[in-house]
């Protein structure tokens, strides 16, 4: 069975494919996989243009794939694409026949559900989910609260859960000289969206360790300190802290907003970052990944960043050498690929039956 996957053009304006994509490509080319390029749309540029620039893509490039693609093989998509619906809508369609016209078996690799993620936006992009959902013979969830809530919209694939994302790059943890007891917090540092860090200055006896774009002025305190922004090939070089934290939404009693109940289904980019640095884990309880963190030891549990300051004075510095072994085991995988390899043989698996 031939295997393939549908790789985006990364391009080199600021919407250069996210980390994640990346590896994914990288991972699936290193077990073998044939990439099949689609163009996708940019930014900065005009609705008008990129309405044109796409209808000739779009179809192009399917066109391509389809004549390019053998009978009875396999394809990986990593949903969402990049792009305005209409012209995934025109995606779809082509998936469909190939489906039909050459049998063609289809993976889709969850990385984000925006029909939770922009609530705003349920129904529009519920009925878009909806249709590719309905395409995939496997999909590949991120964990099993998401694999859960697939079932209860009556989708009908094979689900496999990734358990959590790879992350290829980094080539050594964090050192002891660098870990000076800092609460790490990596990534997009717009209040707009993560209001609770506009109110880090409030949570006594811990110290934070900022780093990504999007940083306020007024987020700075004695215990807040932003430490600027790195590509993020670079940025294992510049981490400074003892722990990394996954939080989000506007409040720091509960992850809460919009942002905040996307933590009960999605598994964070960052949750991945953090352990390929080696850095142990802090996360809310009621995430999703809470409990890949729990079942395997690698940091700790909250159900609010009042309680921080407490938890990490009582964590002794045997548990924290602990703790920083369990990561060892788990980031070896995580850096090399190896759970993305792991839940696509377990797809194929299922399609070989």
């Amino acid at each position: 069975m031939k295997k393939y996957f549908v790789q985006e053009e990364a391009g080199k304006d600021q919407s250069a494919l996210s980390k994640a994509r990346q590896d994914v490509s990288s991972i699936l080319s290193k077990n073998h996989w044939t990439a099949l390029d689609i163009h996708r749309k940019k930014s900065l540029q005009s609705k008008i243009v990129h309405y044109i620039r796409m209808m000739f893509w779009t179809n192009l490039d399917w066109i391509k794939i389809g004549n390019r693609i053998e009978r009875d093989s396999v394809m990986l998509v990593q949903f969402p694409f990049l792009n305005s619906l209409v012209f995934n809508k025109v995606a779809a369609w082509y998936i469909a026949r190939l489906k039909k016209q050459k049998n063609v078996k289809v993976i889709l690799l969850i990385h984000d559900i925006d029909s939770i993620r922009f609530p705003q936006e349920t129904t529009k992009q519920y009925s878009h989910e909806k249709v590719f959902w309905g395409l995939s013979d496997v999909i590949i969830a991120h964990n099993d609260r998401m694999k859960e809530y697939l079932l209860e919209q009556s989708v009908k694939s094979h689900i496999v859960t990734l358990q959590v994302f790879d992350y290829i790059g980094n080539s050594a943890a964090v050192t002891d000289e660098r870990r000076d007891g800092s609460v790490v917090i990596a990534g997009n540092l717009d209040g707009n969206k993560a209001g609770y860090l506009r109110k880090l200055k409030e949570i006594k006896d811990c110290d934070f360790s900022l780093y990504g774009p999007g940083f306020e002025k007024q987020m700075e305190a004695d215990n807040v300190i932003y430490r600027g922004v790195y590509p993020s090939d670079q940025l294992a070089a510049h981490i400074r802290g003892s722990w990394g934290l996954v939080w989000d939404g506007v409040s720091t009693n509960a992850c809460t907003g919009a942002y905040g109940e996307y933590l009960r289904y999605n598994n964070p980019h960052k949750v991945s970052l953090y352990i390929s640095l080696g850095i142990p884990v802090i996360i809310w309880k009621e995430a999703a990944e809470a409990s890949f963190i729990e079942e395997n030891k690698i940091g700790i549990t909250i159900d609010s960043l009042d309680e921080l300051g407490k938890r990490l004075k009582n964590i002794s510095v045997e548990k924290y050498v602990e703790i920083e072994e369990n990561i060892k085991h788990i980031s070896s995988k995580l850096c090399s690929g190896g759970y993305l390899s792991d839940a696509v043989e377990e797809s194929l698996r299922y399609l070989e039956k």
